[in-house]
């Protein structure tokens, strides 16, 4: 299974959601309010799945599936995951 379907079960099992209605760009708070409850049976699911905790800080930063998709496929490791949040919004320096 990818990341991005992993990325889609997990929200959908701790979201109470159904996978089909859960989009590959949708904003993962806009699914569903997530309470530190919920915040915290994310980072179990995620960790079952991957085999180690995730970088929870960059969870916290997660915007989209396809960003928690990043962040699984890295094996939790926020290094070198541009979140799409990040990809899409022009630097201005």
């Amino acid at each position: 299974m990818d990341a991005l379907e992993t990325a889609k079960d997990i929200l959908a099992s701790c979201l109470a959601v159904p996978k089909h209605e859960i989009g590959d760009d949708a904003s993962i708070y806009e699914l569903k309010a997530i309470d530190s409850v919920t915040f915290e049976t994310l980072v179990l699911e995620i960790e079952e799945r991957i085999g180690r905790e995730p970088d929870v800080e960059a969870l916290l930063d997660m915007r989209t599936v396809r960003d928690l998709a990043g962040l699984i496929a890295s094996g939790g490791d926020a290094r070198g995951v541009r979140l799409l949040s990040e990809r899409d919004t022009p630097r201005t320096e």
